[in-house]
């Protein structure tokens, strides 16, 4: 059990939160151990998901918390969701949508061909290479170096 100091009308209590001691106080002693019982469960929960120092892993605790707050502020006020939707979802706007998705999936293709030749993963022939090279640059991805034209 914490060690329990009476000061004022605040109860003064010692708490242990990830490996980390502090004195806390205020009114009720038992609810102080509760909130610092539940943060250390939340830091040793994301610790094991995450490989960040203390101060990092204290600042994405707090971070979890506070969108644990508001999500059960905003359903106790009855909103829907965190963003009002100002107009549906439209078709045209999902078509948008997977081409944009397209385009980045072709780019991270394209890039990871680049990267397999640089690395010397994928030896390509030179119409390959040449074909490779002209279809980014059809797409603005690499352009001519200065005075290669």
């Amino acid at each position: 059990m914490a060690p329990m100091i009476q000061e004022d009308n605040n109860s003064c209590v010692q708490v242990e939160i990830f490996d980390q001691a502090f004195n806390l106080c205020g009114p009720d002693a038992d609810y102080i151990l509760k909130l610092a019982e539940y943060v250390d469960s939340r830091m040793r929960a994301l610790a094991e998901t995450n490989m960040v120092d203390n101060f990092n892993l204290a600042v994405l605790t707090a971070l979890n918390i506070a969108d644990e707050y508001h999500r059960l502020k905003t359903k106790l006020e009855g909103e829907e969701s965190r963003k009002p939707s100002r107009k549906p979802f439209t078709e045209e706007d999902r078509q948008r949508t997977r081409e944009r998705r397209e385009r980045h999936r072709t780019k991270r293709w394209y890039e990871k061909q680049l990267l397999a030749i640089a690395n010397g993963d994928v030896v390509p022939t030179k119409e390959q290479h040449k074909a490779l090279i002209a279809f980014g640059r059809t797409r603005g991805w690499n352009r001519h170096p200065p005075g290669t034209r």
